[in-house]
């Protein structure tokens, strides 16, 4: 195997240099990783069942005990009743994450989100009706947690990186494509149960090395460099202000309600998300009930197409790096001028 010298020279001077390691790990970038991280578990808890539901109910003809006689209405119904949760914390919980912190806002949501699927077999058991509840309350839960991390933007993101932290949304793909992958791998040896277990786990796990690495600002950052703090702090002052200042109602509400690009990405969103939910909650029993595959073959083809998704960090890297070509510009010309 060939290994061009140049590039591993260069590899090994990043490494080696104390200045980029601390760039490496500093207390944005370790929140960069975190918000990805949250996106992934949290489109993982969301779309777990959808794969796991295949194998919980009774096939034709079958009589096993440990799993459920569901009609294919009620099947419909834990699935969907999730949405209504869901869609209904978007707007409360933006604001919510302004009053009391982003941090315990996408914190304590994910934490509980992560308790009741824990639970989720032990309520799916006991009462199909406290099942239906818990898929409820998972919705207002992992519905909160994404406008609560808009916030930390303003305070941790340089102008020149935002659209590359806008980005950690598409690392939900990644989260919806590993519950399918794991469903099919986990349950044909340990049974439907262990998803929940092994997800709900690792999200808690999560939620707790969410609240020792990640404050709501630079300035509460107990173990922030003198740096890093001055960099972000003159880097996003002027968004912070005009975060703060912006009272309710000075925002050009009917500016915005009669903005036609504004309606025409509602209505892009809107489709966008419907197409996708249909596939994620309908393809596994899909390929279950038309095609007869096995959990296996459920658990790989459900979760390829939203791979493709991830492409969108490249068009997002390219559009940091002509922010940040048109910053410089900008202050070329200053000190030209002075």
């Amino acid at each position: 195997m060939y290994v061009d010298s140049n590039n591993f020279d260069t590899f090994k001077y990043y490494l080696t240099n104390t200045s980029n390691v601390a760039e490496i790990l500093s207390c944005r970038r370790i929140l960069y990783v975190m918000v990805a991280s949250c996106f992934i578990l949290n489109a993982l808890l969301k779309t777990v069942i959808n794969s796991a539901i295949v194998a919980m109910i009774n096939k034709k003809n079958q009589t096993d005990a440990n799993l459920f006689d569901w009609t294919e209405s009620e099947k419909q119904n834990i699935l969907g009743i999730f949405f209504w949760g869901f869609a209904l914390t978007k707007i409360p919980s933006g604001r919510l994450a302004e009053v009391i912190g982003s941090r315990r806002v996408s914190g304590y949501s994910m934490m509980l989100a992560s308790l009741l699927t824990l639970l989720t077999p032990i309520l799916a058991y006991w009462n199909y009706y406290a099942l239906l509840t818990s898929r409820v309350l998972m919705g207002f839960l992992l519905g909160a947690s994404w406008p609560a991390i808009m916030p930390l933007a303003a305070k941790w993101v340089p102008p020149e990186e935002q659209s590359m932290f806008m980005t950690t949304l598409a690392s939900s793909a990644i989260g919806i494509s590993l519950a399918s992958h794991i469903s099919g791998i986990l349950i044909p040896k340990f049974g439907w149960q262990s998803v929940f277990y092994i997800t709900g786990s690792m999200s808690l796990f999560w939620s707790l090395i969410w609240f020792y690495l990640i404050y709501d600002s630079p300035q509460q950052h107990p173990r922030i460099s003198h740096k890093e703090k001055q960099l972000l702090e003159n880097t996003t002052r002027k968004n912070v202000n005009a975060h703060l200042k912006k009272k309710f109602g000075e925002i050009p509400w009917k500016e915005i309600l009669t903005s036609k690009p504004v309606y025409a990405i509602v209505f892009a969103q809107i489709s966008n998300f419907v197409a996708t939910m249909i596939i994620l909650t309908q393809l596994p029993s899909y390929l279950d009930q038309v095609f007869q595959y096995n959990m296996k073959e459920i658990g790989l083809f459900s979760g390829l197409p939203t791979w493709g998704k991830l492409q969108s960090w490249d068009s997002a890297k390219s559009k940091d790096n002509i922010v940040q070509q048109e910053t410089e510009m900008l202050a070329c010309k200053s000190n030209n001028i002075f």
